[in-house]
């Protein structure tokens, strides 16, 4: 069959949250051929892509992405001879060895995947962004357990790590009770997904292009936070100008991905001050000038979390032991002891 190369590469490329990093069971660093779609699968994550081909199989993703990746054609011919997937253009000729065409769909019996498909509900419009923004604030410890993970329970996502607490109120029930590790919800939201369903230990995505995102969820009574957002202070509107102050020192963080990126946020009687530091290269400080009659604090932010927060007015509100953010429908709570 004929493809067009960076079609082939796009898919390829957004099915890679699916691979394991490590090459401990074959079948996760695979892309699985269904003949009508590519599926990547690593006990997590699960994608799968429609992409109609005349074959079905498995074949290792690292050695078929790059072999694609060095075609200098825009043109390519994939056909499967003698369990070998060939790949032809006018100036490449390789074949790579593939695994049996059974694998996709063991998988898809194992999760369900046709039968989610059937049961998908349509999710709130606003879903995408409110498990994108309380991401942020789970736990990156993995023996915090559900900490770990951002909660969608009816109208509400909530995520705490134990020092910042997040809350999202949807516009309409998700009918969910779950809890979403957001590690996985960190590739979901690169996804436009608009419905949902749950099977046993997964939770499954759809977009209107045919792909499902399916992530592994935790089981777990997850507490009830909502107290901690009624605290005494005054409210404040941060100016529209910080956003960005913040994006303009953001480049000087430590942190291999945006979600491990942090800044100084320093707020003063008369002006705010953002710091960002990266060890072994340098610091920088940008002030912005801001009346502020109740005390000085500083707190530790996500700079690319607070850009995003700040897109909409937001309001500051200081209590003793903490402050909060609340724009529109997002509230961020952070401690400052």
């Amino acid at each position: 069959m004929i493809l067009q190369k960076k079609d082939f590469l796009k898919v390829m490329q957004l099915l890679k949250p699916g691979l394991a990093k490590k090459d401990i069971i074959e079948q996760f660093t695979h892309y699985l051929f269904t003949g009508e779609d590519i599926i990547t699968f690593n006990d997590e994550i699960c994608i799968s892509h429609p992409f109609k081909t005349d074959f079905q199989c498995s074949a290792r993703a690292e050695e078929l992405f790059k072999t694609v990746s060095g075609i200098k054609e825009e043109t390519l011919e994939i056909s499967l001879e003698e369990n070998k997937m060939q790949i032809r253009s006018a100036g490449t000729r390789a074949h790579l060895t593939v695994s049996s065409d059974k694998d996709s769909e063991k998988l898809i019996s194992v999760l369900d995947l046709a039968g989610a498909w059937s049961n998908m509900k349509p999710l709130p419009e606003n879903f995408a962004r409110g498990v994108y923004l309380c991401m942020f604030s789970a736990s990156k410890d993995m023996t915090k357990g559900i900490y770990t993970c951002v909660r969608v329970g009816g109208t509400d996502i909530l995520s705490s790590d134990g020092i910042r607490i997040s809350r999202y109120a949807l516009k309409e029930d998700s009918g969910l009770q779950v809890l979403i590790p957001a590690r996985n919800v960190e590739e979901l939201v690169k996804f436009p997904v608009t419905k949902c369903c749950l099977t046993k230990s997964w939770c499954h995505f759809g977009t209107e292009d045919g792909v499902m995102f399916s992530s592994r969820i935790m089981e777990g009574d997850y507490p009830d936070l909502s107290g901690y957002f009624t605290i005494e202070g005054q409210r404040v509107r941060l100016p529209a100008e910080l956003r960005e102050l913040v994006a303009s020192v953001s480049f000087m963080t430590d942190g291999k991905v945006d979600k491990d990126k942090t800044i100084s946020i320093k707020v003063s009687k008369d002006k705010i001050t953002c710091r960002g530091e990266k060890k072994q290269i340098g610091e920088i400080e940008r002030d912005l000038g801001f009346e502020y009659a109740q005390g000085e604090f500083e707190v530790q932010m996500n700079p690319v979390f607070l850009y995003e927060v700040l897109e909409k007015a937001t309001i500051m509100k200081v209590g003793k032991d903490a402050a909060m953010f609340l724009s529109g429908s997002f509230e961020h709570l952070i401690s400052l002891l």
